[in-house]
């Protein structure tokens, strides 16, 4: 990548790097994700390109110098901040941390890059959360090779609309009576295949799903996000407009750590 070629890109978390710089992990359409530093920017009459550098902020930038660590060179934005608020500003989070700890440096994931920008997008319409989300993890397991068989069960026959699955270990779907356990329908299965519109009722079977299935990539280690959503879920729960507002805040308090 020249010194000149500015790419689109988007920028998964900003961190203080020794007295006036900045440690980046960039996502970056033709590269993946990477490292860089951008030297300076902390610096008083550079704190407008500081600002620049967080996420949620569409860019296109410039990388110099070879090896783990390039400096960033140019970086320009190439339409206003995302403005995400309480749900979506989690998901957005959210979304940021899997592909920090999922995707490998220095490999190329277009698709993915595409799916991500569609992601906080839908968010940034007040598309629903948890159709975005959804729809994200299924794209980023593909990518990662820990994508779900939707097309045929572990048999080899068709996913059957009006029948019901159980997840394998393998990523197939095994045919089941209907009521047997935590299945889902071929209906859900096949609406997110074609990536379309999920029933509501559907949803909390399949963010278990999907979550099982992060956690083999992940190993061990849990999400942060995980531990906050969770929490906030618990506030819902418990009802209120309080909630509401809290949860908004704790997100709020979360990106402004990143």
């Amino acid at each position: 990548m020249r010194e000149d070629e500015l790419r689109p890109a988007w920028v998964l978390h900003a961190r203080p790097y020794r007295e006036t710089s900045l440690l980046l992990e960039l996502l970056v359409l033709g590269r993946g994700r990477i490292g860089a530093v951008a030297r300076g920017v902390r610096e008083g009459r550079r704190t407008g390109r500081r600002a620049l550098l967080q996420p949620l902020q569409p860019l296109e930038v410039g990388l110099a110098g070879r090896g783990e660590l390039p400096t960033l060179a140019r970086a320009e934005a190439t339409s206003a901040p995302l403005r995400l608020r309480g749900d979506a500003l989690l998901a957005a989070l959210y979304v940021n941390e899997l592909c920090q700890r999922l995707l490998p440096r220095e490999e190329p994931a277009d698709a993915l890059f595409l799916s991500y920008a569609a992601c906080l997008g839908g968010l940034a319409e007040g598309h629903p959360v948890a159709q975005c989300l959804r729809v994200f993890e299924l794209e980023l397991l593909h990518g990662i090779g820990y994508g779900l068989a939707l097309d045929r069960d572990a048999d080899g026959r068709p996913i059957r609309a009006d029948a019901c699955y159980w997840a394998q270990a393998s990523g197939r779907f095994e045919l089941v009576a209907p009521g047997a356990g935590p299945a889902l329908s071929g209906r859900t299965l096949m609406a997110l295949a074609a990536r379309e519109t999920i029933a509501e009722a559907e949803h909390g079977a399949l963010r278990r799903l999907l979550r099982e299935r992060l956690q083999q990539a992940l190993g061990p280690r849990r999400l942060r996000c995980w531990g906050l959503l969770d929490e906030l879920a618990g506030l819902a729960a418990r009802g209120g407009p309080q909630a509401g507002v809290e949860g908004s805040s704790r997100a709020e308090q979360a990106a402004s750590k990143r």
